[in-house]
């Protein structure tokens, strides 16, 4: 019964479904093509923040000339204060925290 329903439908309502769904289909693909693509620019630019932050406190520990700067240093964690988005945890490989630097709340990171 509903296969003759469909055919007797005029060509007009065939037509504005047939679009309707591939307009559906193309909203759907942009939308999930936007999203990712966004995902893949925050991970990327997080992750070169993070990139940079450790290149910055690695120069800091080796120092200029050569000479080492101790690990419990407080100056070494300083780098975070210029943002606010960024925490760091100087840790030895067993997990013992040796310095870190202030605690990054929620209302910091959003101002």
């Amino acid at each position: 019964m509903k296969v003759n329903l469909l055919k007797l439908t005029k060509i007009s309502w065939k037509l504005t479904i047939l679009y309707a769904f591939i307009f559906s289909m193309v909203l759907i693909l942009l939308n999930a093509a936007i999203l990712y693509g966004v995902q893949y620019f925050l991970v990327q630019q997080a992750s070169s923040e993070v990139d940079s932050t450790s290149t910055t406190v690695i120069k800091k520990i080796i120092g200029t000339k050569g000479e080492q700067t101790a690990l419990t240093d407080p100056e070494l964690v300083s780098v975070t204060q210029n943002s606010a988005e960024t925490f760091i945890k100087i840790a030895l490989p067993d997990g013992q925290v040796i310095s870190t630097s202030k605690k990054l709340t929620v209302n910091e990171a959003m101002d």
